[in-house]
């Protein structure tokens, strides 16, 4: 690409304004920012540019970058929610970010989730503002009317924007488990959402992905944005670089605040710096952000001394408030004719089928999980009468104007009020997605898994300060523990759901029985809860858009609290968890990021809203 730049070239420049990570948010606001050519935008990103590379483009390769030098390959601290475990957060780790990794599907949450954000204390950043970033993000081509019939995709054409740079639509191919999937759930009184796009996912749907429907191939931030304006020569890209800190002036405003100046920056075993007259930009996700802050010496003092940093801006809600989606996986074995990636064990099958995607890009290849569905717990679990009672003691316990009051407080509408909320997510796909299940050669699986939504559990991301210099960070989501003991009741309830679905016809008519765990009367439930509970790697939280004194990192404006010219744009400032997955948030996010910093700075390219 034109605007890929030198180590020494980009050092030597005077930005207007550096942005640091080139992943799912990054890029969005330094390609956004760079509209205006009176500006100049520096743009940092660890890892490599990855075009054309297989298992990111191609999307019956997702999850082939795991654990390969395209992740960051973090992991948690021992968990004691989860009986000790450690487990893995894959994050992307290339020009991209985890959009160029992830599973492909795009979903936006309710309304009232983006609402709750408002009602934080957020102005501006409520469901009727964010929906004009969503469909200014995306470009969604709706399928031909046999695709609708074949596979069950109801949905409102206005819901969706039809010229932003990321292309969506429905997947070319689908599992012939999903045959199934909508009669399944009707059988059990749950019914298609016609319209899981406009303000409500709650019901059964058929996944809309981020892939261009032309060439079958993942969009992500690098090929939707960046590409387009390669030969735009304000815009200089970095990639191969890791942000170290961000440079502060020695004197503070008369106000107390810290005046960014530019970052520090390793690439080539060299330390280099790079200069801004306006901002600093920081995207590196809800595990970066907060780490380059605590490095930056913004952050508690307690864990900055034991690094030995000094402390330059004292916050000590930086890398706190982490939530994260988590979830089980039943693993159900299926037929013997049934085809799914399991087939990949024929080598010639495989053959065939890369053959197909190569000449016509369908088939095996194309296929993405699919098979949704949303559901409030009052439809999972009976009586929730004890449920609602400890939400309403967890909430009790806090003084009310605190962070977790405020947060705990919107998390028991959930029980008790009668919206009707996705606290749940169930997705059914082919295949053994199982970390541990292994599987039997000649055997087809199907995979259920079970997602919690709305987390009680609230952990933190710190610098580790035996290994801060080195990047090492502490992540601990805390699964389980504390107010996450409802995370766990509602877990331990619901994963008799996934049984039913695959039980009822005519989804049983092509299930042979449930592999893991076993078909086992004897069966305990809640231990296995405790040891197969995984990431579903949406962690947000930790740079949490609030006020300063409800436990604040960012204010609305997205400005980090004791500075003048820091912001941050990506996950990280989510105040509380939606009931979604998060990329499409993500790119909505920065979408208004960028507009926020237009606005300040006087741009004529913004939205007026």
């Amino acid at each position: 690409m034109e605007n890929f730049s030198q180590p020494d070239e980009f050092a030597s420049t005077v930005f207007d304004y550096i942005v640091v990570g080139g992943g799912t948010a990054g890029i969005v606001v330094a390609t956004r920012l760079s509209e205006d050519s009176s500006v100049m935008v520096g743009l940092v990103e660890a890892g490599p540019p990855v075009f054309g590379e297989p298992t990111v483009d191609i999307p019956g390769k997702m999850g082939q970058t795991i654990g390969t030098q395209y992740d960051w390959a973090f992991e948690t601290v021992p968990q004691v929610g989860l009986s000790g475990q450690t487990l893995p957060w894959p994050r992307g780790k290339m020009l991209g970010g985890t959009s160029a990794m992830n599973f492909l599907v795009w979903n936006q949450g309710c309304r009232e989730d983006y609402d709750a954000w408002a009602e934080l204390g957020n102005e501006g950043w409520g469901w009727e503002v964010l929906n004009y970033y969503f469909k200014k993000t995306e470009s969604f081509t709706q399928p031909s009317a046999d695709q609708q019939r074949e596979f069950i995709t109801p949905h409102r054409a206005s819901d969706h924007g039809v010229a932003g740079p990321v292309q969506t639509t429905y997947p070319s191919f689908l599992a012939e488990t999903h045959k199934y999937w909508h009669d399944t759930l009707q059988n059990l009184d749950v019914g298609t959402n016609p319209s899981h796009f406009g303000g409500s996912n709650v019901g059964a749907w058929t996944s809309v992905v981020n892939v261009d429907p032309k060439t079958r191939t993942r969009s992500y931030s690098a090929t939707a944005y960046l590409r387009p304006v390669s030969g735009r020569t304000n815009l200089k890209v970095l990639p191969n670089a890791n942000v170290n800190e961000v440079l502060f002036g020695a004197e503070k405003t008369a106000d107390g605040d810290l005046v960014a100046t530019g970052v520090r920056f390793t690439t080539d075993g060299r330390i280099r710096k790079a200069i801004c007259r306006r901002e600093v930009i920081l995207s590196a996700g809800s595990v970066g952000s907060p780490q380059i802050l605590e490095l930056s010496g913004v952050g508690n003092p307690d864990i900055l001394g034991q690094a030995g940093i000094e402390t330059k801006m004292e916050n000590t809600h930086i890398g706190e408030n982490l939530q994260e989606h988590i979830m089980t996986m039943t693993v159900f074995e299926l037929r013997p004719e049934i085809i799914t990636p399991d087939n990949y064990a024929d080598a010639e099958f495989k053959r065939e089928v890369d053959l197909l995607y190569q000449t016509t890009k369908g088939g095996l290849q194309t296929a993405t999980p699919a098979s949704m569905v949303y559901l409030p717990a009052s439809k999972l679990i009976p009586d929730l009468s004890s449920i609602t009672e400890k939400a309403r003691k967890f909430t009790k316990r806090h003084p009310k104007s605190s962070r977790d009051y405020l947060l705990n407080s919107i998390r028991q509408r959930q029980f008790d009020s009668g919206l009707s909320l996705g606290q749940v997510e169930f997705i059914l796909d082919h295949g053994n997605y199982s970390p541990v299940f292994k599987s039997e050669p000649g055997k087809k699986y199907a995979t259920m898994m079970q997602i919690l939504q709305y987390p009680y559990s609230r952990g933190s991301i710190h610098i580790d300060p035996s290994a801060a210099a080195d990047g090492k960070v502490l992540i601990d989501p805390m699964y389980y523990q504390g107010e996450g003991e409802i995370d766990y009741e509602v877990m331990v309830q619901t994963q008799a759901f996934g049984d039913v679905i695959c039980r009822t016809a005519p989804m049983n008519g092509i299930v042979v029985k449930r592999v893991y765990p076993p078909e086992d009367s004897s069966l305990d439930w809640r231990e296995w809860v405790s040891r197969n509970t995984i990431t579903d790697w949406h962690p947000i939280g930790t740079c949490s858009m609030l006020p300063r004194e409800s436990g604040g990192v960012v204010n609305s404006q997205l400005k980090v609290y004791g500075t003048t010219n820091v912001r941050v744009a990506d996950a990280s400032i989510f105040p509380l968890h939606i009931s979604a997955h998060v990329q499409a948030t993500i790119y909505a996010v920065a979408e208004k990021a960028a507009d926020l910093i237009k606005q300040t700075w006087g741009s004529p390219l913004r939205a007026n809203l």
